[in-house]
Parts: structure tokens; sequence; C-alpha cells
């Protein structure tokens, strides 16, 4: 059997905001979920995750990326080679 839940890890509530990335972090046991928005206006959306118990909405700037990195017990958005945003 497989370590990993069967249902559906998280689910993204927003029409423009596109989940670009999902991977095993490069250091650790975390993942990473990279979300960008396309557009060029602001935007939102809302994050729900019972595996990790996370329901957040997070706000877009235009063209904007957002890469998070998600343990079982915290989301802490990160930049793009993966290292924290102090």
């Amino acid at each position: 059997t497989s370590e990993y839940p069967q249902e559906q890890l998280f689910r993204l509530d927003g029409e423009k905001i596109v989940l670009s990335s999902f991977k095993k972090a490069e250091t650790g046991e975390d993942f990473i979920l990279r979300l960008f928005n396309p557009e060029n206006t602001p935007t939102s959306c809302r994050i729900h995750s019972d595996w990790w118990n996370l329901d957040r909405v997070i706000p877009f700037g235009a063209f904007e990326v957002k890469t998070f990195r998600v343990s079982d017990s915290k989301w802490v958005e990160c930049d793009m080679m993966e290292g924290l945003i102090s």
C-alpha cells in the first residue's frame, strides 16, 4: 500500500489560478506547490486540504507566481529555489 492518501490532497477554488508544479522538495520530506496567475489583473484563490489541515485564501498580483513549501504541520511561502521568504 502507498503511504500517501488516496483521496484528493488539495483543492483550488479560483478560476484564473494555475497549478504549475507539485513535487517533492529538493531537500527534506516536504512538498513544493507552485501557483501562477496568468492574468494581467489581481485575483485570489482559496486552497483547501483536509490532508494538510489547511483552508486559506491566497491573493495574487497580476502575473504573480507563488511557491509554498508544504509539510504535515505547515505551509510556508518560499522562493523559486525553495528557500524560505523572510
